[in-house]
């Protein structure tokens, strides 16, 4: 509670306060992801009001934090423009952040929200699966859900098959789709993350998580504390808990001062413990901030949340 109390006063408080050592930060907010995600914000702000990062003349503007992840960035969400990173070109593995760009091809071949699943032993997978019975049906919805929501990893070989590919082939998109996006750190075996062969970079994650969140149902279902739902065949009732209950039960979800557009978590021993989020402010800020190889769940959502609180701090957002 020490540590979130802090952080909710950021605006009106000393770097000092924080308990993470200073170091030097992206100047100015000078650094500029490549021309795809600059490209994708322009055109999707053309006709809408626009806000820039400018950096506050504070004691503060020499200094960064020094994150205890791996890897870390921040990137404003509108311009491109890196506002803190680590490593953030570190090739790494990226476990069920990974569903990111499953998310991103499966929403390209999409059946319908309503077409109905069957669940089978084929689907399943280590580690996390949902507890719906085999035989039983679930819409293509309710598996798009608990693939971002819980992360669940029978939920995403079902959406799969439910595309009418072979794993082999939607692998295949996802590589595609990630040298679309200019992604160059990143490469994928397999979708759910389980297999420490994915990899990526902060940096490309960031990207990931900026096309996914164009989406409504994406935004939805990763803001989404507990997802209700019913089978179709046998009638069956669950409640599925986001796996970034840390986040969105923090001062970081509430609105307006502060509100999470969406986020996804990730873990396997190769990577640490992974989180990436898109957050807003009331005052125009809006930032993508992703932490890699953090030692804890705890620390890798404090980490993502102290690098937010700086960055609101140091950083105005001003009307072009």
């Amino acid at each position: 509670m020490l540590l979130e109390t802090l952080l909710s006063l950021v605006l009106g408080t000393f770097i000092s306060q924080y308990p993470l050592t200073m170091i030097h930060s992206s100047q100015d907010g000078d650094k500029i992801l490549p021309t795809t995600i600059e490209a994708v914000v322009n055109s999707a702000t053309k006709n809408t009001r626009r806000f820039k990062p400018q950096k506050i003349d504070t004691i503060q503007k020499s200094l960064g934090l020094k994150s205890r992840a791996k890897a870390a960035i921040v990137v404003d969400q509108r311009s491109g423009s890196v506002l803190f990173e680590k490593n953030a070109e570190d090739q790494r593995s990226l476990a069920s952040l990974s569903k990111l760009m499953s998310t991103l091809v499966f929403l390209e071949h999409n059946p319908g929200w309503n077409v109905v699943v069957e669940m089978r032993e084929q689907y399943k997978r280590e580690g996390s699966n949902t507890k719906i019975q085999l035989g039983d049906t679930v819409t293509v919805r309710d598996l798009f859900n608990l693939m971002l929501i819980a992360s669940r990893n029978d939920a995403v070989m079902a959406l799969v098959s439910a595309t009418g590919m072979s794993q082999y082939k939607f692998v295949q998109l996802m590589n595609e789709k990630a040298e679309a996006l200019g992604l160059r750190q990143t490469v994928f075996v397999e979708p759910t993350g389980l297999n420490p062969l994915n990899r990526s970079s902060a940096r490309d994650i960031a990207i990931m998580l900026h096309e996914v969140l164009k989406t409504q149902e994406a935004r939805q279902a990763t803001t989404t504390l507990t997802y209700f739902f019913r089978t179709k065949k046998l009638g069956q009732s669950f409640a599925e808990v986001n796996t970034n209950t840390d986040l969105l039960g923090s001062y970081l979800q509430n609105p307006p001062r502060y509100e999470i557009i969406g986020g996804k978590t990730g873990y396997i021993e190769d990577s640490g413990y992974c989180l990436a989020s898109a957050v807003k402010n009331r005052e125009g800020g809006e930032i993508l901030a992703v932490v890699l190889g953090a030692e804890t769940r705890l620390e890798s959502s404090q980490e993502l949340k102290s690098l937010i609180a700086w960055t609101f701090a140091n950083y105005a957002w001003r009307e072009e």
